[in-house]
């Protein structure tokens, strides 16, 4: 069996060349021939099909996180210790109501010492998701926390989860 190396030089349709052979090669035209290669204008055509594929469709009101809602609702919630402590990052969990905009400024303080994350639930729209970021002067995350409450051993919020405790 003869062996044949191909070398591209310069560019996807440089020409091939057998570098070495041993008698009983079959030249690499018979395998290429057909080979249709794209062209750029095709290039592009695919890669901006494949770019338009990625856009995420945009929702009447502009921003497709919202309305963001979840199983979870305003109420009490006690203080609890976690079962599982593998939440490394304080976290809390607020909505957009006046319960949790109350709770959010009494523990604000506590909540910038554990440099808490802020998971926002329970809000519809764009607008009013940059209202409790502006209440709040955190980022926060929109996060839909359906079955967290079952984890956290909750049905309610405003609370925190820090050092394995759940507390309000």
């Amino acid at each position: 069996m003869g062996w044949v190396f191909l070398t591209c030089i310069g560019s996807v349709q440089a020409a091939l060349s057998v570098v070495g052979d041993q008698g009983h090669s079959i030249p690499a035209s018979s395998y290429t021939q057909s080979i249709v290669l794209p062209t750029q204008a095709d290039l592009s055509t695919v890669v901006q099909q494949q770019q338009n594929a990625l856009v995420v469709p945009q929702t009447s009101q502009g921003d497709p996180r919202f309305p963001m809602n979840s199983d979870l609702t305003p109420g009490a919630v006690s203080t609890h210790q976690l079962t599982s402590t593998s939440y490394q990052r304080a976290f809390f969990v607020i909505g957009n109501d006046a319960m949790s905009i109350d709770w959010f400024n009494k523990h604000k303080a506590q909540l910038q010492s554990l440099h808490a994350v802020g998971l926002v639930t329970n809000v519809q729209n764009v607008d009013e998701f940059d209202q409790l970021e502006k209440q709040t002067g955190m980022t926060l995350l929109a996060v839909s926390l359906d079955g967290a409450g079952k984890a956290f051993d909750v049905s309610h919020y405003p609370f925190v989860v820090a050092k394995g405790w759940v507390q309000q």
